[in-house]
């Protein structure tokens, strides 16, 4: 390679970088919660960097989470999906927020103190088709750490139905997790609950009242979607 091309080449890498960078500070954030927690993932890179990884990960999977420690990448999945392996994390992992003017455009209502924004979709299908629409806005469904979270929820939340929150068992698991990490408070749940009265309940929804209540993933129950924002 010539000393003029390998100057080009060397300028070409540092304007990825800091194309990847600006990524990273813009939109690629940690996100802190009631740890540790074991996520499904579907890859595993060693020796990456935090910006190969976000740029590798959301690239080939349609999933923007990732758990970074060290040098190792994990591409994190879908509990309802098959990975390739399960990784246990501290209390963060990194994820991608939006701008508010994101939430407008779709028509979500903002939370500024809480850092999101929340839609109500009135006619759902599955949990994993609920919160696969979720996605097509870049959300999830909702989580709910705390009262206030709760209080969002139901000012969204007035008709007399069951509707799908973001809760869900891992595969083999006995503990409900949320699709954005940590897991689910007892002070939620109504009183019983969670039972799995069938043997198969693996996903949560909350009762007109608020309490939450496991139940089959194969209902059909409107949901609401939470988008992260800066």
């Amino acid at each position: 390679m010539s000393d003029s091309r390998r100057v080009l080449f060397h300028i070409l890498i540092l304007l990825i970088s800091k194309s990847w960078s600006f990524t990273i500070n813009s939109f690629w954030k940690k996100f802190p919660y009631t740890g540790p927690v074991t996520f499904n993932y579907y890859s595993l890179i060693s020796n990456s960097s935090l910006i190969y990884c976000t740029a590798t990960c959301s690239s080939l999977y349609n999933w923007d989470q990732i758990y970074y420690q060290g040098e190792d990448c994990y591409c994190l999945a879908p509990s309802y999906v098959n990975g390739t392996g399960m990784v246990t994390t501290n209390s963060s992992m990194w994820t991608i927020f939006k701008e508010e003017s994101y939430c407008t455009e779709k028509e979500y209502k903002i939370f500024p103190d809480q850092k999101y924004c929340l839609k109500h979709f009135l006619t759902g299908q599955t949990w994993e088709d609920d919160n696969i629409r979720c996605r097509q806005d870049s959300g999830y469904l909702i989580s709910v750490y705390t009262l206030q979270d709760l209080t969002n929820l139901r000012s969204l939340y007035t008709h007399n139905r069951f509707m799908y929150i973001g809760a869900h068992k891992k595969r083999n698991g006995t503990d409900f997790v949320w699709t954005t990490g940590g897991t689910v408070s007892k002070m939620f749940w109504n009183s019983g609950e969670p039972n799995d009265a069938s043997g198969t309940e693996m996903c949560a929804s909350v009762l007109s009242y608020g309490a939450f209540d496991d139940i089959l993933c194969n209902r059909k129950f409107s949901f609401i979607c939470q988008i992260l924002t800066k």
